[in-house]
């Protein structure tokens, strides 16, 4: 027997454009739209996807003709300290331009080194590109996580981010792909102290929002694993994950890796693959919940308190109060919805989909209780102080001391229950 075979479920890094499946309509939009010059923000929560969609738009095939005008540029912001400043910031991004050949475009490369002498300021900046499209081309400029440059000192100014608006709005030579975790609305609020005589920075760009994987784009990821996977183990990974494209890619690389393991049972080898789903996922967990607001948080804590008693089998918790205060938060809930995170219920209004965000967060809410038992610190670092009611913050903290006493502070109780999944 071999001992090395290669798991069809990859993690932790930016899949391929040979592995990605799926974002059919997101690449259709998203090409078109740079095909025509219309700058674009792809919005996901942390391991949506993202940095996988542009490594695979940057494909020539994708474009037919405009492939030989279209070049494409890529910046991780997250690689940006604190001593790189915008003239830096343009030196880096424009390299396929400064590439060009000198005998060819020299008009571009004249432009260029002006540039380069002016520190890159905005009017140089719009003189090549328009040089650039009269010669031909285009940059694409591919901003990935795009919110740490709001939070870079270095360019936390007007003169940066009304630059790249008026740069990509007015020349034909540019084209802005931004990566968010954060809608252009919030963008255009964390920059508005900047943009109060003109036009809000980002309402340029058309919002593309990956939202999880369908069934069907589920099914086509987990058929990687042949016969390797019964349908029980399928339930269980599209329970604990729905959705998600690093949550199944995790859920299904651990069980994958356990298929041979001879003296475990099904029920133990989903218990192993649920405990590592959690424990390798847990800091993403965090940074997503972390990045919500605090109605948003708020809203899917009441909806997942609703929802764990019945996943553990246990009749439900009182929660009449706090039910009745998700209706002053309906924005919030049309947001966790259309990001993936809850689905409407016949029953109850609404349940949360992939189990995991709902572990983690009833782990944060335990564990917040064991570590003071009114729950104050928890309410103060959310910023929740003030949005509940004396009866309504009771009624939380009540279900909170019932599902801890369900879970023995322990969260692996949830990933036993749902490892017991039968299956044809």
């Amino acid at each position: 027997m071999s001992i090395i075979s290669d798991n069809p479920f990859i993690y932790g890094d930016p899949v391929s454009p040979e592995q990605f499946v799926n974002r059919q309509r997101e690449v259709r939009k998203l090409v078109g739209r740079i095909c025509t010059g219309q700058s674009s923000a792809v919005i996901g929560d942390p391991r949506s996807g993202k940095t996988s969609l542009l490594r695979y738009v940057q494909q020539p095939a994708l474009y037919g003709d405009h492939a030989s005008r279209l070049l494409f540029s890529y910046l991780d912001a997250q690689m940006l300290g604190t001593t790189f400043a915008p003239p830096h910031f343009w030196e880096y991004v424009l390299q396929p331009v400064s590439n060009l050949d000198r005998s060819t475009y020299p008009q571009v490369r004249t432009a260029y080194h002006t540039c380069q002498r002016e520190s890159f300021g905005n009017f140089g900046l719009e003189r090549l590109f328009a040089h650039l499209h009269q010669a031909g081309h285009c940059l694409v400029l591919l901003l990935d996580e795009f919110d740490n440059l709001l939070d870079n000192a270095a360019f936390h100014q007007a003169e940066f981010f009304g630059g790249l608006r008026s740069l990509a709005s007015r020349s034909a030579g540019l084209v802005l792909v931004l990566a968010s975790r954060q809608a252009p609305g919030d963008l255009n609020r964390k920059t508005e102290e900047f943009s109060r005589s003109g036009s809000p920075f980002f309402n340029i760009v058309s919002e593309i929002t990956l939202k999880p994987f369908s069934q069907r784009a589920t099914n086509e990821l987990l058929a990687r694993a042949g016969r390797d996977f019964i349908p029980a183990d399928r339930e269980f990974i599209i329970r604990l994950a729905d959705g998600h494209p690093y949550f199944l890619q995790v859920a299904a690389g651990e069980l994958w890796e356990l298929r041979e393991e001879a003296d475990l049972t099904p029920e133990e080898r989903r218990q192993s693959a649920g405990e590592a789903l959690y424990h390798k996922a847990e800091d993403t967990l965090r940074d997503t919940w972390r990045l919500w607001q605090p109605e948003m948080q708020i809203a899917f804590a009441i909806i997942a308190l609703n929802q764990s008693p019945a996943l553990l089998g246990e009749r439900e918790f009182n929660l009449q109060r706090l039910r009745e205060k998700l209706a002053d938060y309906t924005p919030e809930t049309k947001q966790l919805a259309k990001r993936g995170y809850i689905r409407g219920s016949s029953d109850d209004g609404w349940r949360v989909t992939g189990e995991v965000m709902l572990w983690f967060v009833a782990d944060t809410l335990v564990q917040a209780l064991r570590a003071d038992s009114e729950l104050g610190t928890l309410f103060h670092a959310q910023c929740w102080d003030g949005m509940f009611t004396n009866e309504e913050r009771e009624q939380f903290k009540d279900a909170v001391q019932s599902l801890r006493a369900l879970l023995k502070d322990n969260v692996d109780n949830f990933v036993k229950v749902a490892s017991l999944i039968k299956g044809g």
